[in-house]
């Protein structure tokens, strides 16, 4: 493999719930983009479940001060998923400006994970922010630390070579270990994948762990994150793992960053 550039990356792209994101959801996207010097496109998501709900003749909100329940409306909703949206872009210029990345955005109604997968092109990276961070008082979600090894994903797909390089990348610019995970069922043993991958291993800035699994699984590969204490994960577009469903699944359940390279 070629030495990584980062100006292969020309966007990077962070998937955001309209309704409920805070910027604790983006704060490691912005870091990352700012890292490895991208733009930084906020892809921000207005689920349509909740427009759905809200045409029900059913649907109804009880107010936090009188206690009274009322209709609820299509148009509120859409006028306090703007208001956020206003909002979200407005604190992620400024973060722009502040660590001097340049800042895009865009709306779209849809499902968070399919909308993200239907949006850049070959290239970008995909940031897709934990749904099982913590919460204050105030219902502010609290960010897990970054700190713990980089887990990489290896497929040998059309972007594994891309993937495994970012993953490198971010080990050794941020002085974490690196796990690769790879399926047995296409490298039996830990020397063929290191005879496959030939020196790019080299480039770690320390030891580098591999874990094969028996199957190409999100839920084993979730097990072996979660037992690895991993901070982020890294996997190529065009595999199983990459799927909406599997995204969707891993989004649920990691507690880190994961970043799915195009």
């Amino acid at each position: 493999m070629s030495e990584f550039d980062t100006r292969n990356f020309r966007h990077f792209l962070v998937a955001l719930d309209a309704g409920r994101s805070v910027s604790v959801d983006w704060d490691a996207a912005m870091d990352l983009a700012m890292l490895i010097g991208a733009e930084l496109q906020g892809l921000l998501v207005e689920d349509t479940d909740l427009l759905g709900l809200a045409a029900l003749p059913i649907a109804s909100e009880v107010g936090r001060l009188s206690g009274q329940s009322r209709r609820l409306e299509r148009g509120a909703i859409e006028s306090v998923l703007k208001r956020r949206v206003e909002r979200i872009v407005s604190a992620l210029e400024r973060a722009g400006k502040q660590r001097n990345v340049p800042v895009s955005h865009r709306t779209e109604r849809g499902k968070l994970v399919q909308q993200a997968l239907a949006q850049g092109e070959q290239g970008d990276v995909l940031f897709l922010g934990s749904r099982r961070a913590g919460a204050t008082a105030r219902g502010e979600r609290v960010r897990r630390s970054a700190r713990g090894p980089v887990m990489l994903w290896y497929d040998a797909g059309p972007a594994a070579a891309a993937s495994c390089e970012l993953a490198l990348y971010l080990a050794r610019h941020t002085n974490a270990g690196l796990i690769v995970s790879f399926p047995s069922a296409l490298f039996p043993s830990d020397a063929d994948l290191r005879a496959h991958l030939g020196a790019a291993l080299e480039k770690a800035p320390g030891p580098v762990s591999l874990r094969a699994l028996a199957d190409t699984r999100a839920d084993l590969l979730m097990a072996a994150a979660h037992a690895a204490r991993t901070a982020r994960m890294v996997l190529g577009a065009g595999g199983p793992l990459a799927s909406a469903e599997a995204l969707d699944y891993l989004c649920n359940t990691f507690g880190g960053d994961l970043l799915l390279v195009r």
